[in-house]
């Protein structure tokens, strides 16, 4: 069982984000926590704009600017779905990172889900996401769910993209997707070298760290220096339902400071749902 934690903010982006987590448990086994994090303050950006994110699916009227508020528009969100499945809302006030983190270790298996909107035409020095803010919290499985999708499906392919380096997967969240949805799983490596030593040693990391349950498990190579650029080009020739799955690994500070980050680019600039599972 999976505890999909909704974030929202009630924009559209994070509406199209709780319609596809709704959609997603009607196969795979979970439970559904619409979370509001409330950062109040006498300095709240909301005390300062006339019109806040604009969502098409309810007409709420900002600035919301009580905790009376806040629990109505997560209540009107919950109730959309009254007939479906029953959503838990959960209003935190506090600092993003702080009482999100908190909230999470009192669950079983979180995976947070969040919205993206569309930042195409915005340069990605420029695009400050929370999403984005969220990679901090290393320990928790995220999935990133682009505005840009219209049309929810179950996706028929779930492609792990990989760096050709080795990787653990502590989390179940992968497995217990992969059985409920019975997709194609594509391990993708992006590698500029590959011999055969390599490649055995990391198929046997595979059939370790990746025994699904399932018969439709595929292991591709792509040979390219720059892992954003084999990978997406990969994705371009391998069009269709997608659910792209990336690990995140634990880095120094160091090595953050030089890191030009795989995920984050996928995040700035993916048109399918992204799995972000740590590693």
């Amino acid at each position: 069982m999976i505890d999909l934690v909704v974030l929202t903010d009630f924009s559209t982006a994070a509406d199209n984000a709780l319609h596809y987590a709704v959609f997603l448990s009607k196969k795979v086994p979970a439970t559904i926590k619409l979370v509001h994090i409330w950062q109040h303050s006498i300095l709240d950006a909301n005390y300062f704009v006339e019109a806040a994110p604009y969502s098409k699916y309810f007409d709420d009227k900002f600035p919301i600017s009580s905790s009376e508020e806040q629990e109505a528009a997560l209540q009107r969100r919950c109730d959309e779905f009254v007939d479906e499945l029953s959503i838990e809302p959960v209003l935190l006030i506090g600092s993003m990172a702080g009482r999100l983190e908190s909230f999470l270790q009192t669950l079983n298996n979180p995976l947070v889900v969040i919205g993206k909107c569309d930042t195409e035409s915005i340069p990605d020095e420029m695009v400050d996401s929370t999403s984005l803010h969220l990679l901090k919290l290393e320990k928790f499985s995220l999935l990133v769910v682009p505005e840009v999708i219209k049309i929810h499906a179950f996706p028929k392919q779930l492609i792990v993209g990989l760096d050709g380096k080795e990787f653990a997967l502590p989390s179940t969240i992968l497995s217990e997707m992969i059985e409920a949805l019975q997709p194609v799983v594509q391990v993708v490596h992006v590698s500029a070298e590959m011999n055969e030593h390599r490649a055995t040693h990391i198929n046997q990391l595979i059939n370790k760290q990746l025994s699904f349950a399932t018969d439709k498990l595929e292991t591709k190579w792509v040979s390219d220096a720059n892992v954003v650029a084999g990978l997406s080009r990969y994705l371009q020739e391998n069009k269709g339902d997608i659910l792209l799955s990336l690990v995140l690994r634990k880095r120094s500070f160091i090595e953050k400071l030089f890191h030009d980050s795989t995920i984050a680019h996928f995040i700035r600039h993916a048109t399918y749902p992204l799995l972000i599972l740590p590693g």
